[in-house]
Formats: C-alpha cells, structure tokens, sequence
C-alpha cells in the first residue's frame, strides 16, 4: 500500500495536469477548421485537444487558401526538472512521462488570412 501511495506521489503531473487543452483557431476570412483531415468546426473557433495526441490542424478558407499548424506536444522541462529534484522516485518519472503529462501544446491557430 505503501507503495502504490509514493508512486501515485511521485507520477504528480499525471495526476495534477490536465490531459486536454483549448486551443483557439482564426482567419479574418470565413473557414471551414479541419482536425485530423476531418472537418470540425468553422473559424472563429475553441478546439479541445488532447495534449498527448498530436493534432494537425488545417484552416481551409472560402477563397481555397490553406493553413496547417502542427500541434505537437512540447515538453515542459521546469516541471521535469521539479519533478527529478522533489521526488526523486524514477517509477513517477516514467509513469509522467508515458502517459504525455509533461505535454503542452501550443494554444493558438491563427491563419493569416
């Protein structure tokens, strides 16, 4: 029992961190928003993402003008970092890091049309 409780204290970002994050796309012109190839929405628009799945987001205008923003997960090093000297248990180190809970993605799309 004891056990389970250091390791769930040491996974803290899985266990603290939000796995989705909004992510807000525009264009000064009308747009159909497409997540995975897959239309979605029209611009303005806030889309809910998962930070451990990598989005491909594309903006496709009414005038046949193209964007795509790459929404893949960045690592945030301070809460590694913080993580490795508060609770030096290797076992949430791996836990933190499979499960994508040091992920963070880039929170706006902006077309520039």
């Amino acid at each position: 029992m004891r056990a389970l409780a250091l390791m769930a204290l040491a996974a803290c970002a899985t266990t603290s961190t939000n796995r989705t994050q909004v992510v807000v796309v525009s264009s000064t012109l009308p747009a159909t928003i497409f997540v995975g190839g897959k239309p979605v929405s029209s611009t303005p628009a806030s889309l809910v993402l998962r930070v451990d799945v990598p989005a491909d987001i594309r903006i496709v205008a009414t005038t046949g003008e193209t964007y795509q923003c790459s929404n893949r997960a960045t690592v945030r090093a301070g809460l590694v970092i913080l993580q490795a000297l508060l609770v030096p248990l290797w076992p949430g180190l791996v836990i933190d890091a499979y499960t994508g809970a040091w992920n963070d993605v880039d929170s706006t799309c902006a077309a520039p049309f």
